[in-house]
């Protein structure tokens, strides 16, 4: 369960430590949801927590196999669990919400409709996993084809999968965005090309990590890190 700062009540990931604010949760005695204020409105509650999920935070593996490369690798394994984290929680959710698991697609639509006209605020709960399925489309292609990000000092190229991305003198910037959704942050990791291209890498709950893997491309490439909000 991700943990609410007492402090400025920001939403930490399950494993943080310590708030960006400075907030030790390993120190302090935390302080119940009770006692933090409101927090937002059922809508907007709902529709945030899926968009953290959707954006995943499998980031990829650093590997260094020799001077002047870099290979960013994305787990199998990691992105199966999450495939079937999503689809599990998915089949669950609509079963909670309709009451039963419908024997057909059409006695389900039929059955989302009666469970929507109950309720103004049903359409929020109905419609807010269409966030999750970039992340289940990505993860099945990773499962399937793998992923693996290369930068070479010697050719000076940027490759996905042995297909070539870019090359470095055509890379403006490794750029770190911060999205912010019901006090929670995600950050996203993203090369900029100077002909306004980008090209996605990774994203996650923790900037430490998000921030060491910006760092290396960038002392790779010679591009500048970039932050964007």
């Amino acid at each position: 369960m991700a943990n609410d700062c007492p402090q400025c009540g920001l939403l930490n990931p399950p494993s943080a430590q310590r708030c960006d604010c400075g907030y030790d949760f390993l120190s302090r005695p935390r302080v119940s949801p009770s006692r933090t204020g409101a927090r937002g409105s059922k809508a907007s509650y709902v529709a945030a927590w899926w968009q953290s999920l959707a954006l995943g935070s499998a980031l990829p593996r650093l590997v260094r196999p020799r001077a002047g490369m870099l290979i960013l690798s994305h787990s199998k394994a990691r992105h199966l669990v999450e495939l079937l984290f999503l689809a599990g929680f998915l089949f669950s959710w609509y079963g909670f919400l309709i009451g039963e698991i419908p024997s057909d697609v059409r006695e389900f639509i039929g059955k989302l409709q009666a469970a929507a006209s109950k309720d103004a605020f049903s359409w929020i709960f109905m419609v807010a996993p269409v966030f999750s399925l970039p992340v289940l489309w990505r993860s099945i292609g990773v499962i399937l084809r793998g992923e693996s990000l290369s930068l070479d000092a010697t050719t000076r190229t940027f490759t996905k999968n042995g297909s070539l991305v870019a090359r470095f003198d055509q890379i403006e910037a490794v750029q770190i965005r911060t999205i912010f959704a019901h006090r929670s942050r995600r950050y996203v990791l993203s090369m900029v090309l100077r002909d306004g291209g980008k090209i996605p890498i990774a994203q996650g709950w923790d900037l430490v990590q998000v921030t060491e893997i910006a760092d290396a491309m960038s002392d790779m490439t010679g591009a500048k890190v970039i932050a964007k909000e």
